[in-house]
């Protein structure tokens, strides 16, 4: 048998940590967002045990309405979580004062992953984190959590490309219409980079400020949060 190609050696890598994080469990669950990486992750899973995919998004969210076509046409178990706005603004202050070094975009996109641990503490959840973020901060940051990141510990310092993981996609035998679709970040996609914003403009303050819990809690009323999240959240 030859030599895996370079898309080859990077699904068996993944698969392989994988079937080692499932190994005797009958579910898994995955924080997912409907983007590339938790679709090639939650097609490996539940290959190996059920899987029930979380996903944390306000209400109008890409990766709400993307949660629900993947349930739909695909098949996979989905459970939405439209978290209230103080909740996501205490998860995103704790992300940001975990580690100075996190940009404020990077604490808002670490915090549906933090929002879903929180909400199974007794139970490691997989994401596909490991395979997409190439910031040395975030790579630290979900280090030191439980989760687990099938493809990290096995990257060297730069992440899979898009192109990689398209192939993988391909091998997997995932539909174009879902493996194809925009790239968004966690924040924007879930809707929470835009309800931070709100927060933020309503408090005449910056998101950095906002994050650095410079503004006390009970003088955020919400009321920002729920006016200007858009329809379809914004993707890169």
């Amino acid at each position: 048998m030859g030599a895996d190609t370079p898309t080859e050696g990077l699904l068996r890598r993944v698969d392989s940590d994988i079937r080692r994080a499932v190994a005797g469990q009958e579910r898994a669950i995955i924080a997912f967002s409907g983007g590339l990486a938790s679709l090639i992750l939650a097609a490996l899973v539940r290959k190996r045990c059920d899987v029930t995919c979380e996903v944390v998004g306000l209400p109008g969210s890409a990766d709400a309405e993307s949660a629900v076509v993947a349930e739909k046409f695909l098949d996979y178990p989905v459970r939405i979580v439209r978290p209230a706005p103080m909740n996501v603004l205490r998860a995103a202050r704790a992300i940001a004062s975990a580690d100075a070094r996190l940009s404020p975009p990077a604490a808002l996109s670490l915090v549906p992953l933090a929002l879903v641990e929180a909400r199974h503490p007794r139970e490691r959840i997989l994401s596909g984190f490991g395979l997409t973020w190439d910031s040395s901060p975030v790579r630290s940051f979900l280090r030191s959590r439980s989760t687990i990141l099938p493809g990290l510990q096995a990257r060297t310092a730069a992440p899979p490309s898009r192109f990689r993981l398209l192939r993988v996609a391909d091998l997997l035998g995932l539909p174009e219409s879902f493996s194809r679709a925009a790239r968004r970040t966690p924040a924007e996609g879930s809707g929470i980079g835009p309800s931070i914003r709100a927060m933020a403009h309503a408090e005449h303050a910056s998101v950095a400020r906002l994050l650095a819990s410079g503004i006390p809690l009970h003088d955020y009323h919400g009321r920002a949060a729920t006016r200007v999240i858009p329809k379809s959240s914004p993707v890169d």
